[in-house]
């Protein structure tokens, strides 16, 4: 596995990488956008340094506060790749966890009522409220304070 993290994560790298190792895989990878050619010092296209990456793995894990480097990467890598996190835009392997979470818990998806309180201009919030829609008759329901923006691609599907 070559994990790519250009955005610190605790909680997401080393659980790749624990469930690798327990699947008999190991990891390489790089930890900052600085350790690889695409930092500033030689400013590298992420098309190129794609490419590069995928040479050295039999699946890519990737996380990036910039959502431009992810979207690049997954359309220049062949083999399997996750989004480990893009920009605000989304973090879909937390939104799985999570409707993992709910589905063990409700014990189904449909045709239940959310309510998400707190901070919703982040990307798991917008993976989350994505995911939800696969599933019939949701309702989401949004509070925040009025200092948060409301982020998400969503809006005719939720009420805030």
């Amino acid at each position: 596995m070559n994990s790519v993290f250009f955005q610190p994560s605790t909680r997401t790298k080393l659980s790749f990488a624990y469930a690798f190792s327990k699947l008999g895989g190991t990891e390489i990878g790089i930890h900052s956008k600085e350790q690889s050619r695409s930092g500033s010092v030689s400013n590298e296209k992420i098309e190129d340094f794609s490419k590069i990456i995928e040479s050295y793995g039999d699946i890519i894990i990737a996380r990036s506060d910039n959502a431009n480097d992810i979207s690049v990467m997954s359309k220049n890598i062949t083999k399997p790749f996750i989004n480990a996190g893009s920009g605000q835009e989304e973090h879909p392997t937390q939104a799985l966890i999570d409707l993992f979470t709910i589905n063990k818990i409700v014990g189904t998806i449909d045709s239940i009522k959310i309510l998400i309180v707190g901070n919703v201009a982040y990307r798991t919030i917008n993976s989350l409220i994505y995911g939800i829609l696969y599933w019939d008759d949701v309702e989401i329901f949004v509070v925040k304070p009025d200092r948060y923006d409301f982020n998400s691609y969503f809006y005719e599907n939720i009420n805030i």
